[in-house]
């Protein structure tokens, strides 16, 4: 995997910050002020895949903890708008955001940490930072600053001037995230250097939402919150952080800087980092722009879904594109990913119609045949994709080669069957490893609703076998199509 820190693709560390070959790994989660839109379900989808692809064919165990910002700026504004409490609108988008999630068969992470409930821990861990000589209070009484000068060259691991990325457009992008977060403003006035940045803001107003800390009533500042949260749930060191490529600068540069000055002169490990692994995913553009809530150009999660969309093609969508290159939506691309998934579906309609002229009523129906040498070079090619798919997955997450690969197979898999349309049969067995080897690929991509539909398929095609590995499900058509298929008759009928 392609590693923020050194620019390099590296492997997952074995020798883990707690058990090998278990993944400590941090997650940045969502500011609940809005609901969730697709920009936001590219990044979850891919780091889903990629758990997915650690998990069973890396071999690891993942311990995923998300953190999520309920205490923000954004928040406290948008509730006042709403004439609600802040803790009422966070909750309520916390909840739709998780359906959202849900609905995009994304998996749950392990645990979930809200910086309204770690303020003690937040205000302990600035407490560490200033102790160790890392922060200051502002001489006007504005919060607690982190001192870059203090952490000295250790500063700006991953600020992009320092490092030359691969992708031209994506390092432009960055270095004007960079000069825009150096924007002056008021608390410019206060910092020994610009660089700085807030741990701990004071209160203003006095009906703002504020806790007691040393420095009197206030809030912590973002990026304070996910080091102190991480800490309290993962402890001084972790392997894996995630998030999408807008938060590599500042907001992971500076929980690094963060970090190392709370972990400093403690004895953390065989190495210095506290975190080994940084991965972003890219952003989405739509028109010619990246899809943002400030922008008020996106698509939330809830209206893909209502339009006859589905989770899976969103998935495929996500799937046919590196996860680190920022991807163009639109409903052409949509569209090709159904036709994606009308390929899949065409196969496993295929190992149905050929067996539809046997009578599996009857047990004579029920036989095995020796593998010729067609049999024999289809599964050769089953084996040597199951190889190569593993292969591209563990290069970087190649998915838009594994996806090749899987069509590629299928295709062979069609011209297979129409080779045994004749006298001879295709023995059970073969059709059995190809479509179970397809199906598994299917789970891996978290493509559930057609993983759902194809399984009953193939249950019911091969019922006398008694196959119990092709997955256990009794329905015919996934969730996904029926619900689909509801919402276009509904709308063709409001047409009328």
């Amino acid at each position: 995997m392609f590693n923020a820190l050194s620019g390099q693709c590296e492997p997952f560390p074995r020798e883990t910050s707690a058990i090998p070959n278990v993944l400590k790994w941090y997650a940045c989660g969502p500011t609940v002020y809005d609901k969730a839109h697709l920009g936001h379900a590219r990044a979850y989808v891919s780091q889903d895949i990629l758990r997915r692809v650690a998990e069973r064919t890396g071999g690891y165990k993942v311990q995923l903890v998300m953190g999520i910002t309920d205490v923000d700026d954004k928040i406290i504004k948008r509730a006042k708008e709403q004439n609600v409490s802040f803790q009422t609108l966070a909750r309520e988008q916390e909840m739709q955001f998780h359906q959202d999630m849900t609905k995009l068969y994304i998996k749950p992470p392990t645990a979930i940490t809200r910086v309204s409930e770690h303020l003690p821990e937040i205000v302990k861990y600035i407490e560490e930072i200033e102790k160790k000589g890392f922060a200051y209070e502002a001489i006007d009484g504005s919060g607690v600053y982190f001192s870059t000068h203090e952490l000295g060259k250790s500063y700006g691991k991953l600020d992009p001037r320092r490092q030359t990325l691969e992708n031209a457009e994506m390092q432009a992008e960055a270095v004007a995230a960079v000069e825009e977060s150096q924007v002056v403003e008021e608390e410019e006035k206060v910092k020994k250097d610009p660089r700085d940045f807030a741990l701990w803001k004071a209160a203003k107003e006095p009906d703002e939402p504020a806790w007691q800390s040393p420095w009197g009533m206030g809030r912590p500042g973002w990026h304070i919150e996910c080091s102190a949260m991480t800490h309290h749930v993962l402890g001084d060191k972790l392997d894996v952080h995630t998030g999408g490529v807008d938060l590599r600068f500042p907001h992971h540069n500076n929980e690094i800087a963060q970090c190392e000055a709370h972990n400093h002169g403690v004895q953390c490990g065989h190495d210095k980092e506290w975190c080994k692994h940084f991965v972003h995913f890219g952003h989405l553009y739509i028109r010619g722009r990246k899809m943002s809530k400030s922008l008020k150009n996106f698509i939330s999660v809830k209206d893909f879904l209502e339009d006859g969309h589905t989770a899976d093609h969103f998935r495929l969508f996500c799937l046919q594109f590196k996860y680190r290159t920022n991807l163009i939506y639109s409903e052409d691309r949509i569209r090709d990913a159904v036709v994606v998934a009308d390929r899949l579906r065409g196969f496993f309609r295929s190992v149905v119609a050929y067996g539809g002229d046997r009578d599996i009523s009857s047990s004579d129906a029920v036989k095995s045949k020796r593998c010729e040498k067609k049999d024999l070079e289809m599964l050769d090619a089953l084996f040597m994709t199951q190889a190569q798919v593993d292969k591209v997955l563990l290069d970087d997450l190649d998915t838009p080669r594994a996806l090749l690969l899987i069509l590629d197979l299928v295709s062979r898999g069609n011209t297979y069957l129409l080779a045994h349309r004749g006298d001879t049969e295709a023995p059970d067995e073969v059709l059995i490893a190809l479509t179970g080897n397809v199906l598994e690929v299917l789970d891996l991509f978290g493509l559930e609703g057609l993983h759902a539909e194809f399984s009953a398929m193939m249950r019911r095609r091969f019922a006398l076998l008694g196959q119990e590995q092709l997955h256990e499900s009794d329905n015919l058509v996934s969730r996904d199509e029926q619900e689909a298929l509801l919402r276009s008759l509904l709308k063709f009928r409001a047409a009328v």
